[in-house]
């Protein structure tokens, strides 16, 4: 986001409001994310967003 807000600081704001939203969906349905290419775990999902990558780990509390 830094790098774009030093051209486009609008679109930077736009790119990290769209993300977090993105984030968000996580907690309520965690295995709709694709399990990761980068771990042979299913508890290792990655969101892919514009191009980018997160990878997260889904933890389950306990009751």
């Amino acid at each position: 986001m830094r790098y774009i807000a030093k051209d486009k600081p609008l679109a930077a704001r736009k790119f990290k409001n769209a993300l977090l939203l993105e984030i968000k969906k996580i907690s309520s349905n965690p295995y709709s994310f694709r399990k990761s290419i980068y771990f042979d775990n299913e508890e290792i999902r990655d969101l892919t967003f514009k191009g980018y990558c997160i990878t997260f780990r889904i933890i389950m509390s306990g009751n």
